[in-house]
């Protein structure tokens, strides 16, 4: 399944590098802070359980930082700063075999900055990710990671009650946008690690 993600992602001019530990996945972060002067991060934890947001923190120059506190206004600001800068990193909630990046946002932030806005994105995601079809990553991420980010944001929508999605209309529902990127244009401006290992959701 890695093998044909790998061959299809290419052919769809994405960057893809696959690592079986965190240390060599430094070394390649550590080349690209070297390049790009300014970055930013998506909320993720794969980032998170991996070690590598403190790494980028420690090793990067310039943070610009997305912030998750205080007023709408400033989130929102915060988050459209992080547009500008050079490299962003993130996570995905699915990654299809045929090639394609799939995510579900609510502000939409984390798509748009993959899409366009910094120089280079870099997504970090770990197997687990890997669904074998397109329309099977949209389920991952509507029945997986969405719910889990309900959970973990302790919210009270319907996937949290029965642990999948019910394509709700609650007031506290986070699945507003959700994208399909299938080619990274410019060519390679968006790479991808994957890591055979299960990291997030």
């Amino acid at each position: 399944m890695i093998e044909k993600t790998v061959r299809n992602l290419e052919k769809h001019f994405f960057d893809v590098k696959v690592f079986d530990s965190i240390e060599p996945v430094k070394n390649e972060i550590k080349k690209l802070l070297e390049i790009y002067e300014s970055f930013s991060f998506g909320g993720s934890m794969t980032l998170t359980e991996t070690g590598l947001k403190d790494f980028i923190l420690e090793n990067g120059k310039v943070h610009i930082e997305r912030k998750t506190a205080g007023s709408e206004e400033e989130k929102i600001e915060s988050e459209r700063k992080c547009l500008l800068s050079d490299i962003y990193f993130c996570s995905a909630n699915a990654i299809s075999s045929e090639g394609a990046l799939v995510n579900i946002d609510k502000r939409g932030n984390r798509v748009c900055a993959m899409i366009f806005g910094p120089k280079k994105v870099v997504i970090i995601a770990g197997a687990n990710k890997i669904t074998d079809t397109t329309e099977n990553g949209i389920l991952r991420a509507k029945n997986i990671a969405s719910v889990r980010n309900c959970m973990r944001f302790s919210l009270n929508t319907p996937c949290v009650k029965v642990q999948k999605c019910v394509d709700c209309e609650h007031e506290q529902n986070i699945c507003y946008t959700t994208s399909i990127i299938k080619r990274s244009f410019p060519h390679k401006r968006i790479s991808v690690f994957l890591i055979d290992k299960t990291y997030g959701f």
